[in-house]
């Protein structure tokens, strides 16, 4: 495992975090998180990088394509996937009936690739 850089909280950012734990009514830890990481103006990762992060530690079934939660209509083999950020990985699991790659679908050049036996 490779180490972590730490960084220590400047004072101003230690009192804003204090305060706004002090300042929650509800003790639940998410809502405690939530009021630090407001305080401290920083944003909690996307859904779609929880998503991934959880795939990852899961240990799933390789991820085969992307899909785009605004577009469920837009599927993306690996190739074409990894290079767009918002899309969810998919896996096979998720494409019991397997999957064509759609990029490119409104020009001439269109992948078409079987996700589930792209390499």
């Amino acid at each position: 495992m490779t180490e972590q850089h730490v960084r220590t909280l400047t004072v101003t950012e230690h009192d804003r975090a204090w305060h706004a734990i002090e300042g929650v009514a509800d003790p639940d830890p998410g809502t405690i998180l939530a009021a630090v990481l407001h305080a401290l103006r920083i944003n909690a990762p996307s859904v779609e990088d929880e998503q991934a992060a959880s795939l990852r530690r899961r240990g799933a079934a390789r991820i085969v394509a992307y899909r785009d939660p605004n577009n469920p209509r837009v599927l993306l083999c690996r190739q074409h996937g990894e290079q767009w950020q918002g899309v969810v990985p998919v896996t096979s699991n998720d494409l019991p009936d397997g999957g064509i790659c759609t990029f490119g679908r409104l020009s001439s050049h269109e992948c078409g690739r079987d996700v589930l036996t792209a390499t």
